[in-house]
């Protein structure tokens, strides 16, 4: 592996396994603040965060030279609307059926848009996506897999921590702490991704860490009322952080390889919008599972169903990470004399 790719490699494992510890700290912190005063100030709290983040990275983070370029209104419109569409239609179902007009109209909507937004793109002089980005195959499937395993992962953290307050009767913070050990499993493992990658690849990695996901949400499949925290969420919750920790750095490995340094921009807009949009498609999709099978007054009701779609479209990453992932080690093809 080349120098630069190394280090590349070991910053982007050490910013995710930053990232778990900041997770960690976030359900705490919203835990403590909805126990002590109310769950408002789990909104709150951003504010003078947010403030303080803007005073250090005034200090301690260089301009970059300014480029002038025409923002693509078109383009941001047609991919914003279509996408909200796409994600209500999903929330729709589960609240109105699926061929309730209301459904339909939204899919329709965004099927229409988000074409709209391809076509548009293809003709800009400043194409908010450059689509050459798309014609890699392994960045394609890096792609697919990210949004995949960001919404099982949206979906794991929004069932579970209701599951745990409305049927183990955890409190907030209690709720908050019991996530400890899915960021800190992630903290420790997302650290040797570097040196699985040059020994593997991304597309074994990224194959295992979708199986990975989908053991665990089989697992989660299975709670009900009589289940405990340990060993019934305990497990799933760790087998979830590997998996998980075996997307995320090479997922984004994939996705960013061989990018040319002047579309660097656009491919770090393109995976960042890609885990968004693919963490609200995919909770969506879970919601909407779960919601048409819970009965009134019984949480646990809909979570077999919910997590085994949840499975099925794990196990379908680790599909297409196969199909569509470079050669075993292509993007790493020895480790680095200064790992």
């Amino acid at each position: 592996m080349a120098r630069d790719e190394a280090e590349r490699n070991r910053g982007l494992s050490l910013f995710i396994a930053v990232s778990s510890v900041g997770a960690s700290a976030g359900l705490i912190l919203g835990g403590a603040l909805t126990d002590l005063l109310s769950w408002r100030w789990s909104l709150l709290i951003n504010v003078p965060i947010g403030a303080v983040v803007l005073v250090v990275i005034g200090r301690l983070v260089e301009e970059t030279e300014p480029k002038l370029a025409r923002l693509d209104i078109s383009g941001a419109l047609t991919a914003t609307i279509g996408s909200v569409a796409l994600v209500y239609g999903f929330i729709s179902a589960a609240e109105h059926g699926w061929v309730s007009v209301l459904t339909i109209s939204a899919f329709a909507i965004s099927a229409v848009l988000l074409v709209s937004f391809f076509q548009i793109e293809r003709r800009a002089a400043q194409p908010l996506l450059d689509l050459s980005l798309l014609r890699s195959r392994p960045r394609l499937g890096g792609l697919a897999v990210m949004a995949i395993i960001v919404g099982m992962h949206f979906s794991v953290l929004f069932l579970i921590v209701q599951y745990l307050q409305q049927v183990l009767g955890f409190a907030p913070l209690a709720a908050g702490l019991a996530y400890l050990p899915l960021s800190m499993t992630m903290f420790v493992v997302s650290p040797t991704m570097p040196r699985f990658i040059a020994r593997f690849g991304t597309r074994a990695l990224l194959a295992a860490g979708g199986v990975l996901v989908a053991a665990s949400c089989a697992g989660f499949a299975m709670l009900d009322g009589r289940s405990t925290y340990f060993p019934a969420v305990f497990i799933p919750l760790v087998l979830h952080a590997i998996g998980v920790a075996l997307v995320f750095t090479p997922g984004t490995v994939a996705i960013l390889e061989g990018v040319p340094d002047e579309h660097a921009g656009a491919a770090s807009g393109l995976l960042q919008m890609d885990q968004q949009v693919g963490g609200a498609l995919g909770l969506a999709v879970v919601a909407a599972v779960y919601a048409a099978n819970a009965v009134p007054k019984d949480f646990s009701s809909g979570l077999g169903a919910g997590f085994t779609a949840a499975a099925a479209i794990s196990l379908l990453s680790a599909v297409i990470a196969v199909r569509t992932g470079g050669r075993r080690g292509a993007s790493a093809p020895a480790v680095a004399t200064n790992s």
